[in-house]
């Protein structure tokens, strides 16, 4: 398997770059895996009580794409700064979902989990309904 250090893995060329730089993945994944993420109704809670998505929504949304996209294209020094930096401000995000009394925190392993496969999943999914079509199974292997 190829790795960051060979270009092969994200690199041009990989299945990952094919799919997350076509026109329509980006932008219309993103808006599904957000429509999607908001299924889970502690993550709504979250959102909710940091009132960042309604103050700041353009730089949310800017810092959530360039998130992901370092995470695919960016060298793993980058991506470690990121995550950091993510992990201390999602740090101020707990609290008890008022709706269903559940605990809720954004650095739970499982809600990041959440929405990292739930992004990955949409850009796949929108690259193959609105771009060049479905992967061949070796390809998808690969991009998973």
């Amino acid at each position: 398997m190829a790795t960051r250090a060979d270009e092969g893995f994200f690199g041009p060329g990989s299945v990952a770059w094919k799919v997350w730089t076509f026109p329509t993945s980006a932008l219309q994944g993103f808006f599904r895996a957000v429509t999607i993420e908001h299924l889970d109704p502690d993550l709504v809670a979250a959102v909710d009580d940091s009132g960042q998505v309604y103050k700041r929504t353009p730089t949310r949304y800017d810092r959530t794409m360039e998130y992901f996209a370092a995470v695919l294209f960016a060298d793993a020094q980058t991506v470690t700064r990121m995550s950091d930096i993510l992990m201390k401000v999602h740090d101020r995000s707990y609290g008890t979902n008022p709706v269903t009394g559940n605990d809720y925190e954004a650095n739970r392993p499982s809600s990041q989990l959440w929405i990292l496969v739930t992004a990955w999943h949409s850009i796949l999914y929108t690259y193959e309904k609105f771009g060049p079509g479905k992967l061949s199974r070796d390809e998808e292997n690969e991009y998973w």
